[in-house]
């Protein structure tokens, strides 16, 4: 799957989906922020903007070879779409450029959330606004976007139904045969639903923690005391909640102690009570519970540990790849918490410039000040250390850690990341055997071990050539010339004030890391 690297911010994932219902909110300062279950692949958001997923690989990441453990397949990632089926969405940190996938005339637009069923797509801009088009024509909608409400925090749509939360709590509702939205609640911090053919039931957290719930009520899904097959109005169902995900006829819920309960349908063992007898009634699953998310069939927790966990339908073992079982009936581990990497806020990095800090914090976050963090920023950086870089931007960008290599073809070193950059192909020396780590490096030898490093980690990666000349390009030496210019379509290079690029000039090591850091946040 080629990957083309424009102004492109909104990224599909094209697999189908079968529920992603989190709320985010919960996962302050955790390293997971939200969970999606597809048809047969797993995907985490995390906190840093990697999305990691496993399963059978339905274009997860271009192979289509089954993914046994969690790997990264993306990064720089804000928001993956809810409750769509056919494809998830992923919007990136710097929001969305006009044009892009049908959004048309939202010209300069940046997005914070985007709902799809098939056709109809309803998506919120940075500022509130919510905007919408259908084909064919539903909520009033038609293929050209349409603003539809103001301050609004969260939609979700389906087949029928539109749900809308503003951001002062306010709840609408429009169903397809009405011309008109009609305000349902008050006081909602939160709203949950799944979007498929099977069961319509809606789910609503207000701010006090009650949970309340409507819609398809065949295995009491939300309304566990009613007889009845569909609850039309709002029903409370229970008390002191802070998340819910609704399931194909059951639901998950967070309560505000950490405990996780379950109840509704469980053909597959999908609550994790050990049976596959449906459940009428809330049941307690276990404790300590940071963020869940219900499949189709299938659920995922990640505890306040950072452990994950699953139970459910494991046909074909795409879902739990160590299980050989059909069905798992209770909660199984199979991942525990990821390393991850401790920054101080307050970190002072040596001589750095003013405006350079706030990106050296993020680029420390992605491991790539790790060969630097005791240097002095304003200093020239040298070829082994940016070498050091290249070799943490390449294993950030594609999730993998490098092992140290055997051959090492240089007599004046023996550091492992510049041998393993070498072996990659990202460096090489400055003759045969020679590497010269402690000579500075020129502007235009960056830009080499930087875009080698890149098409190494993304071999069917495509840019958006739009390159802009320097007025020194007859300064550049033959072998950097495609380089610098492949780094400047990209926004990763500058000129002076005269537009000149310098190439024989060396860069000080908070400008290495940040270009490091930019390119990443490029083509992750």
């Amino acid at each position: 799957m080629k990957k083309t690297l424009s102004l492109l911010t909104v990224i599909i994932l094209s697999f189908i989906l079968i529920n992603s219902p989190v709320n985010a909110s919960n996962a302050n300062e955790f390293w997971a922020k939200q969970i999606v279950i597809s048809n047969r692949d797993t995907l985490i958001l995390k906190n840093n903007g990697d999305v990691i997923a496993w399963g059978e690989n339905d274009y997860l990441d271009g192979s289509n070879k089954k993914i046994t453990k969690p790997k990264k397949i993306a990064g720089s990632v804000e928001f993956l779409s809810q409750n769509i089926n056919d494809g998830v969405y992923a919007i990136k940190k710097n929001g969305i450029s006009s044009g892009e996938w049908g959004i048309g005339n939202l010209k300069d637009s940046k997005l914070k959330y985007i709902s799809k069923w098939y056709s109809t797509y309803v998506v919120i801009k940075d500022n509130g606004e919510l905007w919408g088009w259908s084909h064919p024509g539903y909520y009033g909608m038609n293929e050209k976007p349409k603003k539809l409400m103001d301050d609004v925090n969260q939609a979700i749509v389906d087949d029928m139904n539109l749900m809308m939360l503003k951001e002062n709590g306010e709840l609408w509702f429009w169903s397809d045969s009405s011309d008109t939205p009609q305000k349902l609640m008050n006081d909602v911090k939160y709203i949950n639903t799944r979007n498929d053919n099977y069961y319509r039931s809606y789910y609503a957290i207000k701010g006090n923690g009650e949970l309340w719930g409507w819609g398809d009520n065949i295995y009491n899904q939300v309304d566990p005391n009613s007889s009845f097959d569909d609850i039309s109005t709002p029903t409370m169902i229970m008390s002191n909640v802070n998340d819910v995900s609704s399931g194909n006829g059951y639901v998950m819920v967070i309560k505000s102690n950490g405990e996780l309960w379950g109840w509704g349908s469980n053909s597959d063992g999908q609550i994790g009570i050990d049976s596959t007898e449906d459940v009428r009634s809330p049941k307690l699953i276990m404790d300590k519970v940071k963020l869940v998310s219900a499949g189709s069939s299938k659920t995922v927790a990640i505890r306040e540990d950072g452990t994950v966990w699953a139970w459910g339908d494991n046909l074909g073992g795409y879902f739990i790849p160590d299980k050989k079982e059909e069905k798992i009936l209770t909660p199984v581990k199979i991942m525990d918490a990821p390393a991850t990497l401790s920054v101080e806020k307050a970190r002072e990095y040596k001589n750095a410039s003013q405006w350079a800090k706030p990106e050296l914090r993020e680029a420390e976050k992605k491991g790539l000040l790790l060969p630097v963090t005791n240097l002095d920023f304003s200093k020239p950086i040298t070829r082994g250390k940016f070498s050091e870089i290249t070799v943490k931007y390449y294993e950030s960008l594609t999730g993998e850690k490098i092992s140290d290599a055997i051959k090492n073809p240089f007599i004046d070193t023996k550091n492992n990341k510049i041998v393993n950059a070498y072996n990659l192909g990202i460096v090489k020396g400055t003759s045969e055997n020679i590497f010269s780590p402690q000579k500075t490096i020129t502007r235009e030898e960056m830009c080499v071990m930087l875009y080698r490093a890149f098409i190494i980690a993304r071999p069917s990666a495509e840019i958006d050539y739009k390159y802009k000349r320097f007025e020194d390009e007859s300064e550049f030496s033959s072998w950097a010339k495609d380089s610098i210019k492949k780094l400047r379509s990209l926004e990763i290079i500058q000129g002076d004030s005269n537009n000149n690029f310098n190439p024989k000039k060396n860069t000080s090591v908070e400008e290495a890391v940040i270009m490091a850091y930019r390119l990443l946040q490029r083509t992750d």
